[in-house]
């Protein structure tokens, strides 16, 4: 860390890594650090992502709700955001979010997009049907 430049995407990448192999209380504040100068959709998941690993939700939703607002066709923040609502009892949310995930269209369909797509029709089928 002594040797980390003090470029703010430098250290998104390094507090990314960190969060990835799950050591959040580590990825939190060189992310936060690199918000600085580095402004980006990604910085915001993983972000939110480290906030849900310390079980910090409010922060969680608060950044996965910006990465949306920054790229309105984001699909898997969506997703962990229904789930989120889902577990948390909130069931309208987590609907509204599911809803969402199937309507969109994105810009170049993927595996991934596919996969999230299911996972929104599968979890919300789950809830409407009890």
């Amino acid at each position: 860390m002594e040797l980390l430049p003090t470029k703010p995407e430098l250290k998104f990448h390094v507090g990314a890594a960190y969060a990835w192999i799950g050591q959040y209380d580590k990825a939190i504040p060189l992310l936060n650090d690199s918000k600085a100068g580095f402004n980006d959709k990604n910085l915001w998941i993983v972000l939110g992502r480290s906030y849900k690993g310390l079980g910090k939700v409010d922060s969680a939703i608060f950044c996965w709700e910006k990465s949306i607002t920054m790229y309105p066709k984001l699909l898997l923040p969506r997703l962990w955001l229904a789930n989120m609502h889902y577990e948390h009892g909130e069931i309208e949310l987590a609907l509204n979010y599911l809803e969402e995930i199937i309507a969109i269209k994105p810009k170049a369909e993927s595996i991934h997009s596919h996969a999230i797509k299911q996972d929104a029709i599968k979890l919300s089928s789950m809830i409407v049907d009890g």
